[in-house]
């Protein structure tokens, strides 16, 4: 089967490159740096030159694809309203590129990495696919990634095309450089003495994620959407199940939520001239929030099967450590 991956670079990215080439596929990248690529890239991935958001270089990119990923986008927090340009442009702008374009071209499947955080702070429940947003999006990020998925996805989807949407929670995995490991990272130099309380993600394994969208090539229906989130957990048990694993103690301080709440609007004059872990938009997106979702779905048409955070988490940390000491 011929492919094409946007967002190869990345953390899932990278993950359904290995498993397409190891199941024998041949994998097209949409890469914008082929230096950088190359060296992140598994060996055996053809590189076309470009960006998502120039619509040529994706009609190139997908000539002849029988399956398309579209895993890129846009993922910062605490940047400003000064990122909002880029993030549409390539969260929206992009999206629709690389759907219209491989529908255009023929793909029989293309599968859409969306995220369950388009249902914004979910105030505790596990959505469903079939559920409406049920807060307003806290970051840019969120605002985006609702667009592309309600004003691009919805509208093929509707319309026939041959797309379905995966919607993940937090991924983590070998060569994580998110916001989570960003967090860990900070911690294992000493740098993070507090913890937001009350957060809670369901997490994700990557190669479980990687999995589930190369069997939505063959198993999804048409114009469906699948939430692949894994087990969930609160931020702090993350870091507890971290420091076990490590012998580490733990950040001193947790935060109650209606203080990172009033203290994202003290600040909120300030946004986007603060680092990105201070700025309102950081902390109103781990105020106590919950990004949480149901994945019964997903385990029936798509064999997903998570792995649980005690068997995962592990060996991701121990592998934090070790770059960090080295």
């Amino acid at each position: 089967m011929r492919c094409t991956i946007t967002g190869a670079t990345g953390l899932l990215g990278r993950a359904l490159c290995r498993r397409l080439l190891d199941a024998g596929h041949e994998v097209t990248a949409l890469v914008r740096d082929e230096g950088r690529a190359r060296s992140r890239v598994p060996d055996g991935v053809r590189f076309v030159v470009g960006d998502v958001r120039d619509r040529a270089a994706v009609e190139s990119a997908v000539d002849g694809a029988e399956a398309v990923f579209h895993a890129a986008a846009w993922y910062k927090v605490g940047l400003g309203r000064a990122a909002r340009p880029e993030a549409e442009a390539t969260n929206v702008d992009g999206t629709r590129n690389v759907l219209e374009a491989a529908c255009a071209a023929g793909a029989r499947r293309i599968v859409y990495t969306s995220t369950v955080a388009i249902y914004g702070d979910t105030k505790g429940r596990f959505v469903t696919e079939d559920d409406e947003p049920v807060s307003p999006p806290a970051t840019i990020y969120e605002e985006t990634k609702r667009r592309a998925h309600y004003e691009v996805f919805v509208p093929l989807a509707r319309a026939g095309a041959p797309v379905v949407a995966l919607l993940p929670g937090v991924i983590y995995g070998p060569g994580d450089e998110g916001p989570v490991a960003d967090a860990l990272r900070m911690w294992l130099a000493g740098k993070l003495p507090t913890l937001p309380g009350g957060t809670m993600f369901c997490w994700s394994h990557v190669d479980d994620v990687a999995a589930a969208h190369v069997a939505a090539v063959d198993r999804a229906e048409d114009g469906a959407a699948y939430i692949v989130t894994g087990p969930a957990h609160t931020l702090v048990d993350a870091f507890r199940l971290a420091a076990d694993t490590l012998g580490r103690p733990m950040p001193k301080v947790v935060l109650p939520p209606a203080i990172l709440r009033v203290t994202a609007a003290l600040l909120s004059p300030l946004s986007g001239r603060l680092p990105p872990a201070f700025d309102p938009e950081s902390l109103r997106s781990t105020a106590g929030t919950t990004y949480l979702g149901r994945n019964d779905r997903a385990r029936r048409s798509l064999g997903f099967d998570p792995r649980p955070l005690e068997e995962g988490f592990p060996p991701y940390v121990r592998d934090l450590a070790a770059e960090t000491s080295g």
